[in-house]
C-alpha cells in the first residue's frame, strides 16, 4: 500500500541554520528528522574513531542508508520536516568530486519530496567538530545543493536569513499556500498553523 506522507526537506549549505530551525519546529510539536551525516560523525567522535569523511565514498553510502531509515519512520499521513534529503549526498559527492551512490539517483527518481526551503547563510554561526568547512566551501556546498535539487526538477522555496520563529513562521505560511493549492486541484480544505 502507498504511504500518505508530507515531507518537507530544509536545506542548504553550512551555516544557514537548517538545524536550529528544525529543532525550532519540533519544539512546536512537528515530527523531526535530524540530518544522517551529523549523527554519523557525532556517532564517530564518540567512539573516538577515524572521521568518517576520510572515505567520502562509503561515507555517503552510510548516509543514504540511514536517511532511509530515519525517512521510514515517517507514518502513513503524517508531515515531516527533514535536515537535508537524499538529494544533498548527491550534491556532496559532487562537491567531494566521488561519484553520487546510484541507488540514491534511483531513489530520488521514484520518491518525491513535498517541498523544499532553501536556507539563506545566517550571520552568527560557527564552526564545531560536525560543521568544518570554511566559508568558502559552505559557499560552493549551497551552490551545488541548488543546482542539484533544481536538476531533479524540484523548485525550491528559499527562506531569509531571519531570526529563527521568523523562519519557522515563513515555512509554516508557505507550507499552506502549498496546501491551499493543492487541496483547490483536488477540492478538499486544509489548514495548519504553528
Amino acid at each position: 500500500m502507498l504511504k500518505m506522507y508530507k515531507k518537507y526537506v530544509l536545506t542548504g549549505g553550512p551555516r544557514t541554520g537548517k538545524t536550529t530551525l528544525l529543532n525550532f519546529l519540533g519544539k512546536k510539536g512537528y515530527k523531526t528528522i535530524r540530518e544522517s551525516a551529523s549523527l554519523l560523525i557525532k556517532q564517530a567522535v564518540e567512539r573516538h574513531s577515524d572521521a568518517p569523511w576520510r572515505d567520502v565514498i562509503n561515507f555517503q553510502k552510510n548516509i543514504f542508508y540511514m536517511q532511509l531509515e530515519l525517512e521510514s519512520k515517517i507514518k502513513d499521513g503524517q508531515e515531516a520536516f527533514l535536515d537535508r534529503g537524499i538529494i544533498d549526498g548527491i550534491a556532496y559527492s559532487k562537491f567531494y568530486k566521488v561519484p553520487p551512490f546510484y541507488q540514491a539517483i534511483d531513489y530520488t527518481k521514484i520518491h518525491k519530496y513535498s517541498a523544499i526551503f532553501f536556507l539563506d547563510f545566517v550571520d552568527n554561526y560557527e564552526n564545531d567538530s560536525i560543521r568544518i568547512e570554511s566559508f568558502k566551501q559552505a559557499k560552493q556546498i549551497h551552490f551545488l545543493l541548488r543546482k542539484t535539487y533544481e536538476d531533479f526538477g524540484y523548485k525550491m522555496i528559499f527562506v531569509p536569513p531571519l531570526n529563527v520563529e521568523q523562519r519557522a513562521i515563513f515555512v509554516c505560511e508557505r507550507i499552506k499556500q502549498i496546501d491551499i493549492k493543492r487541496d483547490y486541484v483536488f477540492g478538499k480544505r486544509f489548514s495548519r498553523s504553528l
